[in-house]
């Protein structure tokens, strides 16, 4: 409705118009000189990049263009006629190496040229006192950053993709109201402004400068900082003075290869909630020497982060920093222990780990939910790791060594220990397999891929996990055998069966077991009378042998038929060149868990479920009132059935 009422501002002459955003106007007015006073903004978007040449006297006459977007059209021509009363410039490809010479928009609040051919803003930017947002991202060819300390008001300053920018100056790091600074892959850079004291910046990315070298000694007056990512340079240790960084809660300094301890500093990043070390390999050893070592000091005064702390969160931390008695960490030939109170993740993926034993001094025993250990060398894990009382997530995947998973604490949801072939024991699911217990009553997915040793340690029970889940639960290990239980196999994947509506009422809930032969990709659909309940997809990853996906999910609540209800399960293979199920998976079975299934004794027969006993008189056979009604059920189901053919023979009329 808007862009009609500004279309009927000029019908016939669309230079004449205040906003121009329809592509075909926009080229006509740019290239045959149609544009006027009036025009205040333009938003030429194309669909794909084309080349449009601009009369040179195209923007002379727009003196009051306030806003211009331009999107994959390559443009050549003058712009010296650029309106000073520019307020935002969204320019993707801008083809000239520097801006304007006599471009002054005192007012310009936004500039955006993303992939432009700039190679030095020349000295036009000086006038931009108002400039709130710039960046240059994809301008490779870019090569420094000019002083900037004549834009008071920047907020955000993005250059990330800048591959031939070599320097940012010191003046940046003294802006005042910067809140976000991208330097990502700009991979060429060698130095960053010595002093950082940006008071307002919140986010700060420098993933992959990998031939940055040194990080800025002096952080000063950056409370505001949340966000710092390192990931992937060249750096061989952080300054003490990362400490200053109070407000920070997500520090990655993943893939820093050189990088060989933290600093002592470290430990007084109170709020940190993410810590993602991965793929640091010298920094195992530093980690493995605390063993033994940083041991906090016994005191009646230490604090324990409890739940109820957290709900006051501000006031822990400041009763953290003037308690003496807090156990930041022991000194040790000048490390100290990092302790973080609000952790949630801690990554540790490929760091060469030997020992985790450095984590039990920390104070993040309460809120730690995440914990990522895969490709490390330890043997097994410490016991108190099931004193991690909200531990959601566990990955192990490509540990070798490693041969025992000690008891998990009970909100764990998902463990995954794929080719951890010298694994021999994992107590609480032998336990779930044995002895029916939940063990794990919030556990969502297990994967034992290629734990061979394991798998056989567990024996054919392992399947019996399954009788004992409520929500919807998944297991893949190696394995060949369905057990018999599963009533209803099949070897296409494809399940169909009918439930009259007395069983429907007690069914609780599905187990499928199936035996996959090959590495793939698997989806799960299932539906009840037409209506979809189930939609899920497995990825089944370097299989070395068969392995056995285990699957339980409870029965969705659908509104049940009279006479019987249509059940249809089917597995199909997707993203392969060969979709047939049956070349990855060999055979499958399913078994239907009803509220009283010792008493109900079901059986499936031309796809058809019965029972020998009904659900309203399970609970005392022998009686007589039981007897009686047993049999007006038997009367009523022989009803119900020829109403159900009754029913099939009017739908297929």
């Amino acid at each position: 409705m808007g862009r009609e009422i500004v279309r009927k501002e000029s019908p016939s002459n669309p230079g004449e118009r205040s906003r121009l955003w329809y592509s075909e106007d926009i080229i006509d007015v740019l290239t045959e000189n149609l544009g006027t006073n009036k025009v205040e903004a333009i938003k030429l978007v194309l669909p794909e990049t084309e080349e449009v040449y601009l009369n040179a006297k195209a923007f002379k006459r727009m003196r009051r263009l306030r806003v211009l977007i331009i999107h994959n059209a390559y443009v050549s021509g003058d712009f010296d006629h650029l309106s000073n009363n520019l307020r935002w410039v969204d320019w993707e490809g801008y083809p000239l190496p520097s801006l304007p010479a006599n471009f002054h928009p005192k007012k310009l609040v936004g500039l955006f040229m993303p992939n432009s051919h700039i190679k030095d803003l020349g000295q036009g930017y000086k006038i931009f006192k108002n400039l709130k947002h710039m960046s240059f991202e994809g301008s490779g060819f870019l090569t420094e950053i000019p002083d900037f300390s004549v834009l008071p008001n920047l907020e955000s300053l993005i250059l990330t993709c800048c591959t031939s920018l070599l320097e940012v100056r010191d003046s940046v790091g003294l802006l005042d109201r910067l809140v976000t600074l991208n330097l990502e892959y700009c991979y060429n850079l060698r130095k960053l402004p010595t002093n950082l004291k940006l008071k307002s910046l919140q986010t700060l990315l420098l993933t992959r400068c990998r031939r940055l070298e040194t990080f800025p000694n002096n952080l000063e007056n950056m409370e505001s900082l949340k966000e710092l990512r390192l990931s992937k340079i060249a750096i061989k240790e952080l300054p003490s003075s990362i400490g200053n960084l109070v407000g920070l809660e997500v520090l990655c300094i993943s893939g820093c290869k050189k990088l060989k301890g933290l600093p002592s500093g470290i430990h007084k990043l109170l709020h940190l909630k993410h810590l993602l070390l991965r793929n640091c390999f010298e920094l195992g050893k530093f980690l493995d020497k605390t063993e033994d070592k940083w041991q906090a000091p016994e005191t009646s005064d230490r604090i324990n982060v409890s739940t109820s702390c957290m709900e006051s969160r501000e006031h822990l931390v400041s009763v953290l920093r003037e308690t003496k008695s807090f156990p930041f960490g022991t000194s040790l030939d000048g490390k100290s222990l990092p302790e973080f109170p609000f952790l949630q993740s801690l990554d540790l993926r490929n760091c060469n780990l030997t020992e985790v034993n450095f984590l039990m001094n920390m104070s993040c025993i309460s809120t730690l939910e995440e914990l990522e250990f895969s490709w490390n060398n330890f043997v097994k894990l410490p016991a108190w790791i099931s004193e991690l009382a909200n531990l959601r997530k566990v990955e192990l995947n490509f540990c070798r060594q490693l041969q025992e998973v000690p008891i998990l604490p009970p909100s764990i949801e998902s463990v995954s220990a794929i080719d951890c072939e010298s694994l021999e024991v994992f107590s609480q699911l032998s336990n779930m397999a044995n002895s029916h217990t939940k063990d794990f009553p919030h556990v969502k997915s297990i994967n034992l891929t290629n734990c061979q040793r394991l798998a056989e340690n567990l024996g054919d029970t392992v399947a019996n996990i399954l009788l004992n889940q409520d929500p919807t639960f998944s297991l893949t290990l190696p394995g060949c055998e369905i057990p018999e239980w599963f009533k209803y196999q099949t070897k296409n994947g494809f399940f169909y069966f009918q439930v009259p509506e007395l069983l429907y009422a007690e069914l609780v809930g599905f187990a499928l077991c199936a035996v996959v032969s090959e590495s793939f990709t698997c989806e799960l659909q299932g539906t009840i009378n037409g209506e979809l309940v189930i939609k899920g997809v497995e990825n089944f990853i370097s299989l070395k042998s068969d392995h056995l996906w285990l699957l339980y999910f409870p029965c969705p609540v659908v509104k049940a038929w009279e006479g019987c209800n249509y059940i249809e399960f089917s597995l199909e293979a997707i993203d392969a060149v060969d979709s047939s199920i049956e070349k990855f998976i060999t055979r499958c079975g399913l078994f239907l868990e009803f509220k009283h299934e010792e008493k109900l004794n079901w059986t499936l027969e031309n796809n058809i479920i019965s029972a020998t006993h009904y659900p309203e008189v399970i609970y005392d056979e022998d009686s007589e009132e039981s007897m009686g009604s047993a049999d007006k059920h038997t009367e009523e189901t022989d009803a119900g059935g020829e109403y159900e053919d009754d029913s099939e023979d009017q739908q297929r009329g």
